[in-house]
C-alpha cells in the first residue's frame, strides 16, 4: 500500500480506495500498480472493483430528519426478511437517513454475532405487538420524541433544551457581542479625536504637524504601491519578492491599509487645524496644486527607480510623467475647493457625528475621482489588463467607503433615528428578526428552491431579503446604544458622568432630540476612557473566544447528545446501560462508540485468526461443532477448550498481535489484545473469552460490510471556485477508516478531530451529529445570506469546526476544535468558509447532496439501493437532479432514469409505482466496465397500502412528506412511516427474490426485467381470454386425439365412467399445440387480471384453480420446458413459483459424452452465427476435442465439456433417444506460456432466459477452477467491428451474460471483442 511521503500528508483519494477495497473484499491483484501516480492506481482500481463478482453494491438512506430514519427502519426491516440486508458492501447515509443508519452500525458492531445476528433479529415478526420486537426496534419507539421524550409544560426534558439554548446563546454572545462592539467604536474614536485642540483643551503643534506628517508618509506608500504593482510592469518585477506583492492579501495591508489611515490621519489633522481657529484661506491654492503634484509625482518616481524603468526609456514615460503631475495638481485642486465651501467660522467639534461620517469616505471619493482622471489620461500607454487591476482596487475603495459611512452613521445617528419612531422601529426590527428566522428556512425561499418561482414565492423572496438587513440594522444599533451605557457605567467607576439626562443636549444635525444620552456619550467620553474600554472589549472578546470552545457551546453537543441516546444507546444491553447510565439525565457515554471501533475488527480479526492462524484439524473442529443442530454443553465445553488452546499457542509465537498489528485494529480491539498478554487477570480472561466467543458465533465466516459512510458537507460558501459558485459545499465523508474529501484528501478516522485532553477519538456520534446539522449559518448550496448572520446571532448552530485534512491542516487535523474562536464563528457569521484554511466547517450532508448517491458512485457501486425519504410534497424530486447533476459534472458518469410512473397526475392522489430503475453509466467512462443499476425508493401513496397507513394518510393529507421541521413523532406516526417503508422495499424487491444466496448484481438484473414498463393499450387487448377458453374446452371436447390428455386434465373421469387411459392412444402433436395454445392463455389472463399481484384475490381464484389443473397434467409438465421458452419471463417465473412449473424435473446437467448427437445444435448455431462463419467452425472443433479435466487415463478421462439436455420419456420399446440437448460448453487450450483458456458456450434460443444457461456455465467454471486455479478464461465473441460492437441484439444478449458470471471486456486484442475471468 502507498503511504503518504510524509506523516503530515493526506491520504490520496487512490490510497483510501484501495484500503476500503482490501477491507471488503480481499488483497488487491499483485499486478496491481502500487508505486505508480495516483491516476494510474485509480484506474487500476476501477478496472478491478467492475471486474469483481459479485458486483459491489451500496444502500443509501436519504436526509430528512426522523421521517427518513422511521421510513428507513421499515426498509430495513424488509431487506432483511428478505435476506438482502448481508449483501450490500456500503452503507451510504445522509442526515436523518445517519440516525438510521449509525442505529444500524452500531447494532452491528455490539451484537455478539454481528450482522447475521441483526439481520435474524430483524426478521422477526413480533406475534403478540411492539412487545415482541427486537430490543433496539423497542427503543427506538419509545424515543420517537428523540428531542424530548417527555413532553408538557412541567416537563424537565423540555425545559432543559430551552435551559441549554440560553445558556450556549448566552456564551455565544460573549464571544460575538465583543468582536462586533470593536468596529462600532472606530466612530466613537473619530468624534473624540475631532472634539481635539478645542479652546478648553489645546494640543501642541509639534503633534498636529506629527499627524500629519504621518499621513503623508502613508499616502506615499499607498501611492508607491499602486505605481510599482501594476500588471503591464510585471516584467520589471522579476525578483519573487516583487511578484509576492501582487496578490490581494498584500494589497489590502501595503495599499488600502495604509490609505484608510492615511486619509483617518489627515482628516484628524484637519479638523484640529480648523477647531485651533485655522481658515481654509491659510491653504492656497498653488500650496495645494503643488502639495498634490509633490505628493503623487514622488511616489511615482519611487516606483520608477526601484524597478528601474529608466533603463528602457520610452517618450511614453514622459508622457506618463505628466499625467502623474497633472492628476496629483488635480487631486489638490479638488480638495481645496471642497474646503473652501466650509464656513470660516467652523468649528468640527461641533458637527462631530457629521464629520465621523463623510470626512474619510469624502476624501477616499476625491482620490477614486483623481484616479479616474489618470485612468483616462494613461490610456494610450496602458493595456486591458491595467485598467480592469485599477477596476478592482477602486471597488475595495467603495466598499470602504460604504461601510465607513454605514459604521458612521448607525453609530452616530440610529439611536437618534430610534428615538424619533421608538414604536415604528421596535416594530421594524421584531418584525424583521421574525421574518427572517421564519422565512429563511421556509420551503419557498430561494435557499431551498424547492419550488416554482410563483408570485408567492417572488414576495417571500423580498420579504426574507428586505427583512435580514433590517434586523440587522436594528442589532448594530442596539449594539451602539448598549456601548453607550456600557461607556456610562465604566465612567461611573471613575465617578464621572458621561451623559445627563435633565438637559439632553442635540446633534450635530440638531434634527431629533436623544433622550437615552447616546448623543452626550458621544460627545463627553475622553480619550483614555475610551482607549481603556477599546481595550478591556478587545481583550474580552479574545480572552472568551480562547476559553469557550466553539463546537461545545453551539446547538450541536444538545442535539448530538439526543442522537446518541435514542439511537446509538438502543443497541447496548440494557441490564450494562443500567449499570452505566447518569439516572438523573439518561445520558451514557458510553453509548458512543468511536469511528475506528466499528471497522468490524472482530470479524476481521476472526477471519485472519481462522485462516492463519488455526491448524488444519482446529479449523475442522470448528466446521463441524457449527455443523450440529443443537451441540450440548460437553461439546460446547470442549470446543471451548480446543480454541482456548489454539489461541494460547498463538499468543506464545506473536501471530495474534501481528495479525492485530497487520489490521490496523481499533483502540477497543488493541485494547482486548493487549489484555491477551495477561491471561491470568480479570482482564486478560475476559479477553480469552471474547476472542473464543467470535469463533462461537461463526464471525469468521462473514463478511466485513457493509462499510458505513457518513456524508458531510464541507462548506464553501467564500469558496474560490467560481464553478461552485452555487453549490458553496462539497463532498465529506467521515467512515471508520478515513475522514476527509476526495480533492483535499483524507486522514485516518482514528487520529482525525481527536480530543486529545479527554483521551476522546472522533465518535460515531458526533459524525452522526454533523451529518444531520441542517440549521446553521453556513448550509452548502442552500445558504443565503439574508440568514447568515442571524442565524450565527442567535447559536442556530449545528454545524462543527475540524482540522481541514489537506495539507492546509497539517498542524490542525488531529484537533478536535480550533484553540480560538473569533476566525471561525466570524466565518460563520459573515459566510467566509472555504478549504483554504487550518481548520473547516462541516454541516449537513444534505447541504452538498442529500442521497448519499454521490460517493457510491465515486466508489463504483455497481447496484445501488437508494431510498430517497426527504420532503417532497409536489414530487419534484430536487435532492435527485441535483445528485445527478454533480455526478455528471464532478466524475462525467451520467444516471438515466425515468420517473414518470412515481410522478402523480395533476389531480391525482396517488402515483402509479413507489420507485424507479435506472442505469448508471459506467461504461461510457471506465474502460471494462458496464452499466451500472440504480433502484429509487421513493416515500409515496399507491393505494394498495397497509389499512392503518391509508387511514393516517387520510387524516394528514401531506403524509408521507410531513415538514422535516417536525422532529418529534407520535406512535402513529411512528408507525405509519415504519410500515409504509417496510411496505414499498417488500412491495418493490420480493417479486424479483428467486433465492436466498441471490447476490444483489443478480437481484438487479431480475428487477429491471420484472418492472419493466407495460405499454399502454397491452392489457386492454387481452380482454377476450374468456372466448378463448371457450374455444379451448370446444377442443379438448371433441378432438378424439386429445381424449387421453383430457383425461389427465381431469383424472376424475377415469373413477366415475370406468376409462382407462392405458388402452388410448397418445397424439404428440396435437397434445403438443394444445399446451401451447393453453400456455398462451395463460399468460394472457396473466396480464389482464394481473396475476402477479393480486393472484390470490376472491375473484381470481377460478383462474388459478384451472391453471393448476392444466399444469398437474403430465403432458403438459412435458412440453412445458419446449415451449415456456416463448413466453414472457415475468410470467415464466410466475408460472415457476406459483403453478410449481420447475424445469428443473426434465432437465439433465451432466458432462457431454463422445457419442452424444449434436446435429440438431450444429443447425441452430449455423444459423445464428451465419455472419461469423468462422465461429461456429472453432465452437465445433472445442467440442470435439475438449480441455481434459484430468491426467489421461484411457476412454474415461474426464474432458471440460458439459451440456443441459431434456429428459427422454420412457417407451416400452426404447424407441424414445437420449434426449434433445439444450445447451452445450466446453473448454479449450488458448495459450501454454500465459496460462490462457478459451470456454465456447451456446444455448439453443428457444431455452434462453430460463436460468439453463447460467446453471451450465457455472458448473463448467467451477470445475475448471478446481482443475485450472490461476489461468485466465476468454471468450470470444467474434471481431471487434461495428456491425458487432452493440447494434445486435444477439450480442448484446451474449454481453450481458458473460458479464453476470464475471466476465469482463479483455482488449488485449483490439481486432477481437473478447472477454475475460480469472478462475480463482
Amino acid at each position: 500500500m502507498t503511504t503518504p511521503a510524509s506523516p503530515d500528508d493526506p491520504l490520496t483519494l487512490a490510497t483510501i480506495l484501495e484500503e476500503e477495497t482490501e477491507l471488503l473484499h480481499s488483497p488487491l491483484p499483485k499486478d496491481h500498480p502500487v508505486g505508480a501516480p495516483d491516476a494510474v492506481r485509480t484506474a487500476a482500481l476501477f478496472r478491478h472493483i467492475h471486474a469483481c463478482h459479485p458486483k459491489r453494491a451500496g444502500l443509501c438512506f436519504s436526509g430528512g430528519g426522523i421521517r427518513s430514519a422511521t421510513f428507513g427502519l421499515g426498509v430495513l426491516q424488509s431487506l432483511a426478511r428478505l435476506q438482502l440486508l448481508n449483501k450490500f458492501d456500503y452503507l451510504s447515509t445522509v442526515s436523518g437517513g445517519g440516525y438510521i443508519g449509525s442505529w444500524l452500525t452500531a447494532w452491528i458492531h455490539r451484537h455478539p454475532r454481528g450482522l447475521d445476528g441483526v439481520i435474524e433479529d430483524l426478521r422477526v415478526t413480533p406475534k403478540t405487538g411492539a412487545t415482541e420486537a427486537p430490543p433496539p426496534v423497542q427503543w427506538l419507539r419509545n424515543y420517537s420524541n428523540y428531542l424530548s421524550p417527555h413532553l408538557g409544560f412541567l416537563s424537565a426534558d423540555s425545559w432543559t433544551l430551552f435551559g441549554i439554548y440560553l445558556r450556549n446563546l448566552h456564551l455565544n454572545w460573549m464571544v460575538l457581542l465583543p468582536l462586533l462592539m470593536v468596529p462600532l467604536l472606530v466612530p466613537r474614536w473619530t468624534i473624540a479625536l475631532a472634539q481635539l485642540n478645542t479652546p478648553g483643551l489645546t494640543l501642541p503643534v509639534w503633534l498636529l504637524q506629527a499627524v500629519f506628517m504621518i499621513g503623508l508618509g502613508l499616502a506615499v506608500m499607498a501611492l508607491i504601491y499602486l505605481h510599482l504593482c501594476r500588471p503591464t510592469l510585471r516584467e520589471y518585477r522579476r525578483n519573487t519578492r516583487w511578484q509576492t506583492l501582487e496578490r490581494q492579501h498584500w494589497f489590502l495591508v501595503a495599499c488600502l491599509g495604509p490609505l484608510i489611515t492615511s486619509v483617518l490621519f489627515l482628516t484628524t489633522a484637519w479638523a484640529w487645524f480648523r477647531n485651533g481657529g485655522g481658515t481654509p484661506e491659510q491653504l492656497s491654492l498653488p500650496h495645494a496644486m503643488l502639495g498634490g503634484v509633490f505628493l503623487h509625482t514622488g511616489s511615482w518616481l519611487f516606483s520608477v527607480l526601484a524597478l528601474k524603468r529608466f533603463k528602457a526609456f520610452s517618450p511614453w514615460l514622459l508622457w506618463e510623467t505628466a499625467a502623474v503631475a497633472a492628476t496629483g495638481a488635480l487631486g489638490g485642486l479638488l480638495l481645496r475647493s471642497i474646503l473652501m465651501k466650509t464656513p470660516d467660522q467652523l468649528v468640527v467639534a461641533t458637527f462631530a457625528e457629521c464629520f465621523a461620517t463623510f470626512a474619510v469616505p469624502g476624501v477616499l471619493a476625491i482620490f477614486l475621482l483623481t484616479a479616474t482622471v489618470f485612468i483616462g489620461l494613461a490610456s494610450r500607454f496602458t493595456e486591458e489588463q491595467d485598467r480592469e487591476w485599477w477596476g478592482r482596487t477602486g471597488s475595495w475603495v467603495l466598499i470602504v467607503m460604504v461601510v465607513w459611512s454605514g459604521l458612521s452613521a448607525i453609530v452616530a445617528f440610529g439611536p437618534g433615528l430610534i428615538a424619533w419612531t421608538p414604536k415604528i422601529a421596535a416594530s421594524l426590527g421584531g418584525l424583521s428578526g421574525l421574518l427572517t428566522l421564519v422565512l429563511g428556512f421556509g420551503s419557498r425561499t430561494t435557499a431551498q428552491q424547492q419550488e416554482e418561482r410563483s408570485h408567492t414565492t417572488v414576495i417571500t423572496d423580498f420579504a426574507v431579503r428586505s427583512a435580514a438587513p433590517l434586523f440587522m440594522l436594528c442589532v448594530l444599533i442596539a449594539l451602539s446604544l448598549g456601548t453607550s451605557w456600557q461607556l456610562d457605567l465604566f465612567a461611573h467607576h471613575y465617578e464621572m458622568h458621561l451623559n445627563h439626562l435633565t438637559g439632553p443636549m442635540q446633534t450635530g444635525l440638531g434634527i431629533w432630540p436623544d433622550p437615552w444620552g447616546h448623543d452626550q456619550v458621544l460627545h463627553n467620553t475622553p480619550l483614555w476612557m475610551l482607549f481603556l474600554f477599546t481595550i478591556a472589549v478587545t481583550l474580552l472578546g479574545l480572552l472568551m473566544s480562547g476559553l469557550i470552545n466553539i463546537n461545545r457551546f453551539s446547538l450541536h453537543a444538545m442535539y448530538r447528545n439526543r442522537l446518541i441516546r435514542a439511537y446509538l444507546g438502543a443497541s447496548r444491553i440494557q441490564s450494562e446501560r443500567e449499570r452505566s447510565f447518569n439516572p438523573f439525565t439518561g445520558f451514557d457515554n458510553l453509548d458512543n462508540p468511536a469511528m475506528s471501533d466499528v471497522r468490524f475488527d472482530d470479524v476481521r480479526l476472526a477471519r485472519r485468526i481462522a485462516r492463519e492462524v488455526f491448524s488444519t484439524d482446529t479449523r475442522a473442529q470448528l466446521a463441524e461443532f457449527h455443523a450440529l443442530p443443537e451441540p450440548t454443553s460437553s461439546q460446547l465445553q470442549a470446543m471451548i477448550a480446543l480454541l482456548t488452546q489454539e489461541l494460547s499457542r498463538s499468543l506464545t509465537n506473536k501471530a495474534l498481535a501481528k495479525a492485530a498489528e497487520q489490521l490496523r485494529v481499533g483502540p477497543a480491539c488493541r485494547a482486548k489484545i493487549a489484555a491477551l498478554q495477561q491471561p491470568e487477570t480479570p482482564a486478560g480472561r475476559d479477553a480469552i473469552t471474547w476472542l473464543t466467543t467470535l469463533f462461537l458465533n461463526k464471525l469468521h465466516d462473514q463478511s466485513p460490510r457493509p462499510l458505513h459512510l457518513i456524508n458531510i458537507a464541507l462548506n464553501l460558501v467564500k469558496g474560490d471556485n467560481l464553478a461552485w459558485q452555487q453549490r458553496k459545499a462539497q463532498s465529506f465523508t467521515i467512515s471508520a477508516l478515513h475522514s476527509g474529501s476526495w480533492n483535499l484528501g483524507y486522514r485516518r478516522s482514528e487520529e482525525y478531530g481527536c480530543n486529545h485532553y479527554l483521551a476522546q477519538p472522533l465518535s460515531l456520534g458526533t459524525a452522526l451529529a454533523i451529518s444531520g446539522a441542517a440549521a446553521s449559518p453556513n448550509m452548502g448550496y442552500h445558504s443565503s445570506s439574508a440568514v447568515t448572520f442571524l442565524l450565527a446571532l442567535f447559536n442556530i448552530r449545528l454545524g462543527w469546526w475540524l482540522g481541514n485534512p489537506g495539507r492546509a491542516g497539517a498542524d490542525t487535523y488531529r484537533k478536535a476544535s480550533p484553540n480560538v474562536s473569533v476566525g471561525p464563528l466570524l466565518s460563520e457569521a459573515f459566510g467566509l468558509t472555504d478549504s483554504c484554511h487550518p481548520y473547516v466547517y462541516l454541516s449537513d450532508g444534505g447541504h452538498f447532496e442529500n442521497l448519499g448517491l454521490y460517493e457510491m458512485v465515486l466508489r463504483r457501486c455497481h447496484c445501488i439501493l437508494v431510498v430517497d425519504a426527504g420532503c417532497d410534497p409536489q414530487l419534484n424530486f430536487e435532492d435527485l437532479g441535483n445528485a445527478i447533476r454533480k455526478i455528471r459534472i464532478d466524475l462525467g458518469i451520467d444516471i438515466e432514469l425515468n420517473l414518470e410512473q412515481i410522478k402523480r397526475a395533476a389531480d391525482a392522489k396517488t402515483s402509479d409505482r413507489h420507485h424507479a430503475i435506472g442505469m448508471i453509466r459506467y461504461d461510457k467512462v471506465d474502460a471494462n466496465a458496464t452499466a451500472g443499476t440504480l433502484i429509487y425508493l421513493k416515500p409515496s401513496l399507491t393505494g394498495n397500502e397497509p389499512s392503518d397507513v391509508q387511514d393516517y394518510a387520510a387524516r394528514h393529507p401531506s403524509f408521507p412528506h410531513e415538514p422535516t421541521s417536525d422532529q418529534f413523532f407520535d406512535e402513529a406516526q411512528f408507525e405509519s412511516y415504519r410500515r409504509l417503508g417496510e411496505h414499498i422495499a417488500q412491495q418493490v424487491l420480493r417479486p424479483a427474490i428467486q433465492r436466498s444466496e441471490q447476490d444483489f448484481s443478480s437481484l438487479c438484473h431480475a428487477l429491471r426485467s420484472y418492472w419493466l414498463t407495460t405499454p399502454p393499450g397491452m392489457r386492454e387487448s387481452f380482454l377476450g381470454e374468456t372466448d378463448d377458453l371457450k374455444d379451448l374446452e370446444r377442443l379438448l371436447r371433441d378432438d378424439p386425439d386429445l381424449l387421453r390428455y383430457d383425461l389427465e386434465i381431469y383424472p376424475e373421469l377415469r373413477s366415475v365412467f370406468g376409462i382407462d387411459p392405458g388402452a388410448i392412444a397418445v397424439n404428440p402433436r396435437a397434445a403438443l399445440h394444445t399446451c401451447n395454445l393453453q400456455i398462451q392463455l395463460m399468460e394472457q389472463v396473466y396480464l389482464a387480471v394481473n396475476l402477479e399481484e393480486f393472484h390470490n384475490h376472491a375473484l381470481n381464484r377460478g383462474w388459478m384453480n384451472l391453471f393448476r389443473r392444466w399444469t398437474s397434467a403430465e403432458t403438459f409438465r412435458l412440453f412445458w420446458p419446449t415451449l415456456c421458452g416463448m413466453y414472457s419471463q415475468q410470467f415464466v417465473r410466475f408460472a415457476e413459483q406459483h403453478l410449481n412449473l420447475s424445469i428443473d424435473e426434465v432437465v439433465v446437467l451432466e458432462a457431454m459424452g463422445p457419442t452424444s448427437d449434436l446435429s440438431s445444435l450444429v443447425r441452430d448455431l449455423s444459423i445464428e452465427w451465419d455472419s461469423v462463419p468462422d465461429y461456429a467452425e472453432t465452437f465445433m472443433q472445442a467440442l470435439h476435442k475438449p480441455l481434459p479435466l484430468e491426467e489421461p487415463t484411457g476412454d474415461h478421462t474426464r474432458r471440460a465439456a458439459w451440456h443441459m439436455r431434456l429428459k427422454a420419456r420412457p417407451s416400452p420399446d426404447d424407441s424414445a433417444g437420449p434426449g434433445e440437448i439444450l445447451a452445450v460448453v466446453a473448454a479449450t487450450r488458448l495459450s501454454v506460456a500465459g496460462h490462457r483458456l478459451a470456454l465456447h458456450g451456446w444455448v439453443r434460443p428457444a431455452y434462453r432466459g430460463l436460468g439453463l444457461g447460467h446453471r451450465l456455465f457455472r458448473r463448467a467454471i467451477e470445475e475448471l477452477t478446481a482443475a485450472y486455479s490461476g489461468h485466465n478464461l476468454i471468450v470470444d465473441l467474434g471481431p471487434d467491428n461495428p456491425a458487432w460492437a452493440g447494434t445486435s441484439i444477439r450480442n448484446v444478449g451474449w454481453l450481458r451474460f458473460y458479464e453476470q458470471l464475471g466476465f469482463t471486456r479483455d482488449r488485449s486484442d483490439p481486432t477481437r471483442f473478447r472477454m475475460s475471468r480469472q478462475l480463482s
